[in-house]
């Protein structure tokens, strides 16, 4: 049996094995798998970042663990319990927003054009706090501009204090600057060359 401490603590196991549910078992075949069992392969791959199929003895088969980790994203639990450990662990009093693309062609609704790096791919965008844990994610298409995302990121985490926003050259926006002024945030970005010049 691979020994899970080497991957997260005992305490933080313990905690996920009371929020997962418990797999559903049939009347007739074969019993469900060890949900430790199970839970134990799901980390291997999201921690080490290894194939499925590479996954050390936990206890049970490499596909009962991909079926059972469909399951829970089928359930929408992963976003769910992200949501709920992300206001408890997160403190976004000073917090930065970023994307990057990716290059990804399976989910066809997610991909589009990317203008600045010439790609087609899927956009992930981060509004993380001040210790750089992820307090809101976004996934797109890579033809929506990053401003878009910083918006919504302030409006997916409304009703928490943010008193800093650190962003790059290209959030730089005359009106995102004056609305988040108005919400008492300080907008920390450098400004393009002839950003504050009023139009006669």
């Amino acid at each position: 049996m691979y020994d899970i401490t080497r991957l997260i603590p005992q305490t933080q196991f313990d905690r996920l094995m009371e929020l997962l549910p418990d797999p559903k078992s049939k009347k007739r075949g074969r019993k469900r798998c060890d949900k430790a069992s199970l839970l134990s392969g799901i980390l291997q791959v999201m921690v080490l970042g290894i194939p499925w199929y590479q996954i050390f003895d936990c206890g049970c088969s490499f596909m009962s663990c991909y079926r059972y980790f469909k399951e829970l994203q089928r359930r929408g639990l992963f976003k769910k319990y992200f949501l709920k450990l992300s206001k408890v662990k997160t403190n976004v009093i000073e917090c930065a927003s970023d994307t990057n693309t990716i290059k990804s062609y399976r989910f066809k609704s997610e991909v589009g054009w990317d203008g600045k790096h010439k790609v087609n791919g899927t956009k992930i965008s981060l509004l993380t706090d001040i210790n750089g844990l992820p307090a809101d994610v976004i996934i797109e298409s890579a033809k929506i501009h990053d401003g878009v995302f910083c918006d919504q990121h302030l409006q997916n985490t409304r009703g928490r204090r943010k008193r800093i926003l650190n962003l790059d050259k290209l959030y730089t926006s005359a009106d995102r600057r004056r609305k988040c002024r108005q919400s008492g945030i300080k907008v920390n970005m450098e400004t393009k060359k002839g950003d504050y010049t009023r139009k006669r």
